[in-house]
């Protein structure tokens, strides 16, 4: 499956998901997601509760960076990945505040278990 499409299932199983929706209600971040070996770049916006996947972002204030490679990042917004375990390994980075790693690691705990 293309990258752009595992984001925007993601996007999907959250949007449809009461806890996941509960846990971005109020939290507006612009995230970038680049993909070290292809050079593109992602952006997943969360607003009023809704996940949103674009390539051109409407707001220019990125908030948080997600960057690995292809196979790391589908591995993680497909849930066949932990994030976490991909952070300690040295092969997922994210740059953000604390409070948006707990989010993003919560909202990967909700959708996917792990």
């Amino acid at each position: 499956m293309e990258l752009k499409a595992i984001l925007s299932d993601f996007c999907d199983r959250s949007n449809d998901n009461i806890k996941a929706k509960r846990l971005v209600s109020g939290w507006d971040r612009l995230i970038e997601i680049q993909v070290d070996d292809t050079g593109n770049s992602f952006f997943l916006e969360t607003c009023n509760g809704v996940a949103n996947i674009m390539t051109d972002p409407k707001s220019g204030h990125v908030n948080i960076i997600v960057e690995g490679s292809q196979n790391v990042i589908a591995g993680v917004f497909s849930g066949s990945k932990n994030p976490s375990s991909e952070v300690l390994d040295g092969n997922l980075a994210l740059f953000g505040s604390d409070m948006d790693q707990i989010k993003l690691d919560a909202l990967s705990l909700i959708l996917w278990g792990v």
